[in-house]
């Protein structure tokens, strides 16, 4: 069974870097991408992710 990873930065591009790397991991699955903070919140509940790779340094704090 993977490990179900969110994926929670603000700069897309580097979102993309990180989902590649997942993605290319063994074990691992990327189950959603959010670049606010207000999107991975409203994500977390529905997604239920094992793993949360997060920026954490956010524009809106």
């Amino acid at each position: 069974m993977n490990l179900r990873v969110q994926i929670i930065d603000d700069d897309v591009r580097i979102a993309e870097i990180h989902r590649q790397y997942v993605e290319k991991t063994e074990g691992f699955e990327v189950v959603g991408i959010a670049n606010t903070l207000e999107d991975a919140q409203s994500q977390l509940d529905v997604l239920e992710p094992d793993l949360l790779l997060l920026d954490i340094f956010f524009p809106e704090g």
